[in-house]
């Protein structure tokens, strides 16, 4: 009898210890100026991961998924603008190797794309950050059979402590491609940065959570975020979200033009307004100008139609053929390769200094022609592409100088007329009502006009000539003479 009292207590003791989790796996540390970053993978048995707070127990999981998880059904990527337009125009992600602090710097085959958790309802052209101007976003399948998560192998890479933002971050491989030297990950394993769950409500229907909150390597409760690597191309269910830069100044930049040193500034600190305008512009000098709308997001199609219904298009395209300087046209090819490498405010500057000394016509003996006569695929592109610098570096009234200059309104609005596909138009009107953007077709509306005095400039439409000589005499109010080789970029306040 006492044997077998000694054998129960001893069973009843080793239940009553806790189960001891093995320690987690550092991978390496990563030693920079101020902080130190540890690489590391969480430790993990046959039941569950050790990532969370305390242990998972079997049973219902709603009190775990509530304090520690956020559900989420959709996946974006933050680029800046630069890196999105490649995207766009080769119609396929631009897939790269990592150069992040991550055990994937050291297999430099997986070319991917980074994204993260995100809900699909509080995406929207307002949403502010601090990454990039435009957003891809993926919808997540709702039923287990359709969902990428389980028709994809899945890799628990490596969990990141940032120190200096109490946070970590894991991260996973999703890939179609398998990879032995990786551990596949469960996503209906307890504990882990990912977790879904089968609704037993709806038959096949899933929830899938990731993981806010968690113990770092050193066992500290820190915030937690998640990060996918996909390795596959994933455009085809891309949607599109021009967000705003939580920047609301421009960044000051200076330009050493003896150094041959330029910092591009594009889009910086841009509202998600001038960035779609933007793409309107780089995609109406492209063959996918259509793709680019069907692309967008509902809420900015949303946005997009509040902007535009109440516009005629009449308003700022045309059908007659405006009569225009040839002399213009041929100084503005001469500085093709000039417009070419303007990549701030300064540059534009400069370029308007030059196009006026280059051509003054005086009255009376400009070589008028009719738009006709010229190249619509040779003339058009161009001044599109001066259109999308002066967006993305010119403050409102530099706009309005340029647009009423060297990019004549009449021109785009001519070319345009013929705008058939509606999506099309809408773009045009778009671009048509952003602060600066001057839309008028005559010579007389040059003069100074309400915009200077804080109303909103007049539309018109017509056939008038229009020449620098008409527009000399506006340009020469803001002309600023620089001789120094020293110039700057000041800091301007996005509209």
């Amino acid at each position: 009898m006492s044997h077998f009292r000694s054998h129960n207590s001893e069973k009843e003791n080793q239940t009553n210890v806790p189960l001891r989790i093995p320690p987690h796996s550092k991978l390496r540390d990563i030693f920079l100026e101020e902080d130190t970053l540890t690489l590391w993978k969480p430790s993990v048995d046959s039941r569950q991961y050790y990532l969370i707070p305390g242990s998972v127990q079997d049973g219902d999981l709603t009190p775990v998924l509530q304090t520690y998880y956020t559900k989420f059904d959709c996946v974006t990527s933050i680029l800046t603008f630069d890196d999105a337009v490649p995207i766009f125009a080769s119609q396929s992600t631009s897939l790269r190797p990592t150069d992040d602090y991550s055990v994937l710097r050291d297999y430099h085959k997986i070319r991917g794309l980074w994204f993260k958790p995100d809900i699909e309802e509080q995406l929207g052209p307002e949403e502010e950050t601090t990454l990039g101007n435009i957003k891809l976003s993926i919808a997540l399948a709702k039923y287990e059979n359709e969902s990428i998560f389980s028709n994809m192998n899945i890799y628990f890479l490596e969990v990141l402590d940032y120190p200096a933002e109490d946070k970590s971050v894991s991260r996973l491989l999703v890939t179609k491609t398998r990879h032995t030297e990786f551990e596949s990950y469960d996503m209906f394993k307890q504990g882990g940065p990912v977790y879904m769950k089968k609704n037993s409500d709806v038959d096949g229907d899933i929830d899938i959570h990731y993981l806010r909150v968690c113990h770092n390597f050193t066992g500290r409760k820190w915030r937690h975020e998640v990060e996918f690597m996909l390795e596959e191309d994933p455009w085809p269910m891309c949607k599109i979200i021009p967000v705003n830069n939580r920047c609301r100044k421009r960044p000051t930049i200076t330009v050493v033009r003896d150094l041959g040193i330029s910092l591009p500034c594009r889009y910086m600190g841009a509202t998600w307004r001038e960035t779609l305008a933007g793409l309107f512009v780089w995609s109406l000098r492209t063959y996918i100008v259509w793709l680019i709308f069907e692309r967008l997001h509902d809420k900015v199609k949303n946005a997009l139609d509040k902007a535009t219904n109440h516009v005629n298009i009449r308003e700022v395209i045309h059908t007659e053929c405006p009569v225009v300087c040839k002399s213009m046209f041929e100084t503005y090819e001469i500085l093709s390769t000039f417009i070419a490498k303007c990549e701030n405010e300064q540059d534009l500057k400069d370029l308007l200094d030059i196009f006026l000394s280059l051509h003054k016509c005086d009255e009376g003996n400009c070589s008028l022609v009719s738009l006709k006569s010229l190249n619509a695929a040779h003339v058009l592109p161009g001044i599109l592409f001066l259109l999308e610098k002066t967006i993305a570096c010119a403050s409102p009234q530099f706009r309005f100088e340029l647009t009423s200059t060297i990019m004549p309104w009449s021109v785009m609005g001519y070319y345009c007329s013929d705008l058939k596909i509606r999506s099309h138009r809408k773009m045009v009107i778009f671009i048509s009502q952003l602060p600066g953007i001057n839309t008028d077709l005559e010579p007389r509306a040059l003069s100074p006009t309400p915009f200077f005095t804080g109303g909103d400039p007049s539309s018109g439409y017509g056939s008038a000539p229009v020449t620098p000589n008409t527009l000399f005499a506006t340009s020469v109010h803001f002309r600023r003479r620089r001789s120094s080789q020293m110039s700057s970029v000041s800091s301007l306040e996005s509209p």
